[in-house]
């Protein structure tokens, strides 16, 4: 079993210095309680074998890309999922259908400014997981999704192989950024936008593996 020295040699990294961008995510990820796991496995989530893809749409169509996994963890006790948490870095947000690379350097500027996830300055989006229900490819799960330093409350479901030393989860979560006050372009917000409005629902594949 894993324990959490590991976790408290990373916290003290950087201490009496101004925190870094890494710092910051590491800080921002792993809020575990002894209690939580006292009897419980923790299994951390490996970022550069997990991977999320990102989805938007418009009236004119669609483009996509991917966010990467800055961290995070799963409880399970003898291979039934307890909670956990996963972190995104925002600021690496990249677009992938974009062939020119003045227009695909536009529109991720874009979406790291203020119009849409303002990453410079919320640079952590995460979802914490608080039920499970169901195995397999029949998971359902409840929790909080936090986005510009608001929550919501979310749910899905997503297909996942959990043994002991090792979890490994699949699936898709369609998210309203209107309750996060994504405001540039939403229907929600404004009025006689026709074919550029930005539809309010994007979506968040998501392949997360933690050992």
């Amino acid at each position: 079993m894993k324990t959490l020295m590991w976790l408290a040699c990373v916290i003290c990294i950087g201490c009496g210095k101004q925190d870094t961008q890494e710092v910051q995510l590491q800080k921002a990820s792993l809020q575990v309680t002894n209690t939580s796991i006292q009897n419980s496995d923790t299994l951390w989530v490996d970022k550069l074998s997990s991977d999320v893809q990102w989805i938007g749409r418009k009236v004119t169509g669609e483009h996509n890309g991917h966010i990467e996994v800055a961290g995070g963890f799963i409880i399970h006790n003898n291979g039934n999922l307890k909670s956990g948490e996963i972190l995104m870095n925002m600021q690496s947000i990249t677009v992938d259908d974009i062939e020119n690379p003045k227009w695909n350097q536009k529109l991720v500027d874009h979406l790291k400014n203020d119009d849409f996830f303002n990453s410079e300055k919320y640079p952590t989006a995460k979802f914490v997981f608080s039920e499970f229900k169901g195995k397999g490819a029949d998971t359902h799960v409840n929790g909080n999704m936090t986005i510009r330093d608001k929550t919501v409350p979310m749910n899905f479901i997503f297909n996942t192989v959990v043994d002991t030393d090792s979890s490994h989860a699949t699936g898709s979560i369609n998210i309203d950024r209107s309750l996060f006050e994504v405001k540039y372009g939403s229907g929600t917000f404004f009025e006689g936008l026709g074919d550029k409005m930005i539809l309010d629902e994007f979506t968040l594949n998501f392949n997360v593996i933690a050992r």
